[in-house]
């Protein structure tokens, strides 16, 4: 269940309006991310970011994924569709790129040095950065959320984020406070 699912329930929520100055930082910080940074050129890389473009065209602008590849038109297509998102669909976009996990298998092996592990090897180092820059921007534009534990999350205080994030990371308590981070989001689906 996406943010939009969760938390704006209501036509009302639904018209807020974001401030031209959050989406862009929040575009720079994607583009930063996942065009700037990741070497096209290398075909992991490149497929990586392909199959990112194309989650977002699938899930959040619900479009066709045939756009032409080649880096700067697909991103320019892209830019186009982010700055016409409305309030609920611009933080499933954040959220989205956050959640997102490739799925790439070299060979008949179905782990290797991009996908080895829980944190997906250097894939994982996108979406630390991801997450990072998107809370930053989020906090210097006094925006409502951020994300904790790649979901978007009403804020409280600092205090309270930092805690929760660093439970959530144990072995032992993260599997529960995961659990109740969905839980407490997913305000239709009551399990009490």
């Amino acid at each position: 269940m996406n943010f939009s699912e969760r938390d704006c329930p209501s036509p009302i929520l639904n018209k807020k309006v974001i401030p031209n100055t959050l989406k862009i930082r929040i575009w720079n910080v994607f583009y930063k991310t996942y065009y700037k940074e990741v070497d096209l050129r290398n075909v992991l890389d490149s497929l990586f970011f392909n199959s990112l473009i194309e989650h977002l065209q699938e899930e959040i602008f619900i479009a066709p994924i045939d756009i032409e590849n080649g880096g700067r038109n697909q991103l320019t297509l892209l830019r186009k569709r982010f700055y016409n998102l409305d309030y609920p669909k611009f933080y499933d976009f954040i959220e989205s790129v956050a959640l997102f996990k490739y799925n790439f298998r070299f060979g008949t092996s179905s782990e290797n040095m991009y996908t080895k592990g829980k944190n997906q090897g250097i894939f994982s180092t996108y979406k630390a950065k991801f997450i990072e820059r998107c809370n930053d921007a989020l906090e210097k534009e006094k925006a409502q959320f951020r994300l904790v534990n790649c979901l978007v999350t009403p804020i409280t205080n600092q205090e309270e984020i930092d805690e929760i994030e660093k439970a959530a990371c144990s072995d032992e308590a993260g599997q529960h406070i995961n659990e109740a981070i969905k839980l407490l989001k997913d305000s239709n689906n009551h399990s009490y």
